[in-house]
């Protein structure tokens, strides 16, 4: 009996080292696909015609997020594959919240882009580094360290040089942006801190992210549904679905694009660090500032652009790859735990 629990102990171990070692990864590619599915998203939402318009804000998002749906046949023909270690009817109530949290957010997110530049957008959506840190030092006993802190500091002010409201008086249009990015940010932190707080004892069972993916999408059907109908009864937004054959291919390609970065955030939310997931999204700012400059021809100042290389920065001192901490510079064998996630998280 104590053999075999060691065993199932060593091959736990052996799969959740496999998984560390790939979540940075990973990080960095959900960052990536996230900065080009807000373009595309942006650009679906600018372009219209008679002939060719995109979906509207609310039904985009609510195509993006139903993929697990395509998850719910597996665990109908295979009831012993659905999660014993956590109740249906939390995971109900749960993925009800998460599932106005993702829209909540997202819809923020959209909102804002259409008032300022994505790359904008993008900068002033990292200041959810700092929302997710002082979580971390609360309930996840994150260390404090020099490093975290200057760092969190830097992608603060980073978010404000890049958004350009320390150059001149921002139009109300640039201050509407702003607001909603950080209504977005806020949203984006409360999310993966949830999410990783309460279920976050279940990192080594891959069949939970696809099992709480699939009532998510139920969800949105019993909820998000309902109030795209309101919104439209009340003229807040319009039902509009995607015509067009470029309008439904775009359609088509970011609800892939969002099922696919959906995924891959609850992924490193389980596996990896507290700060591994904003600080991946930082990652994408330079991305999104070269696509406005490719597309769409919006040149960032040198105080914007400072801002950005400071938020850069600032995931190189939150993930501690350069210690300030003189007790830590140097040592090795914490830089691991760094990127993964440790039992002592919860």
């Amino acid at each position: 009996m104590g053999q075999g629990k060691v065993d199932k102990q060593m091959g736990a171990d052996v799969c959740y080292q496999g998984t560390a070692r790939v979540v940075p990864f990973l990080a960095v590619l959900s960052g990536a696909l996230y900065c080009l599915n807000g373009e595309l998203l942006q650009d679906l939402q600018s372009h219209s015609g008679a002939d060719s318009h995109g979906a509207s804000v609310l039904v985009n998002l609510f195509l993006c997020h139903i993929g697990g749906l395509f998850f719910i046949p597996y665990f109908l023909m295979n009831r012993q594959a659905c999660p014993s270690a956590v109740s249906t009817g939390f995971v109900c109530i749960a993925s009800l919240l998460f599932t106005l949290l993702l829209t909540g957010y997202n819809y923020m997110w959209v909102s804002s882009s259409a008032f300022v530049p994505a790359g904008l957008t993008n900068a002033v959506f990292q200041t959810s580094i700092a929302f997710v840190f002082l979580a971390s030092l609360l309930l996840f006993n994150e260390k404090f360290t020099l490093s975290r802190f200057v760092g969190v500091i830097l992608a603060l002010v980073g978010a404000i040089m890049a958004s350009g409201l320390v150059v001149s008086s921002p139009e109300a249009h640039v201050v509407a942006g702003v607001f909603f990015a950080l209504c977005a940010a806020i949203g984006y932190a409360g999310y993966q801190v949830l999410f990783r707080h309460w279920f976050g004892y279940l990192k080594n069972d891959v069949s939970f992210i696809m099992y709480f993916w699939a009532w998510v999408a139920v969800m949105h059907f019993v909820v998000i549904l309902p109030i795209i109908s309101l919104a439209h009864a009340t003229g807040f937004e319009k039902f509009q679905l995607p015509r067009g054959e470029a309008a439904i291919l775009g359609t088509i390609l970011t609800a892939i694009v969002a099922f696919i970065v959906n995924g891959l955030y609850l992924c490193i939310v389980m596996w990896g660090s507290p700060m591994l997931l904003p600080c991946a999204s930082a990652l994408s700012v330079p991305m999104s500032v070269f696509l406005d400059v490719a597309l769409h021809g919006l040149k960032p100042g040198s105080v914007e652009m400072a801002g950005h290389c400071l938020v850069v920065c600032s995931v190189v001192l939150i993930m501690d790859v350069w210690p300030l901490d003189s007790n830590k510079a140097g040592s090795k064998s914490k830089k691991g735990s760094e990127l993964a996630y440790t039992d002592d998280g919860l």
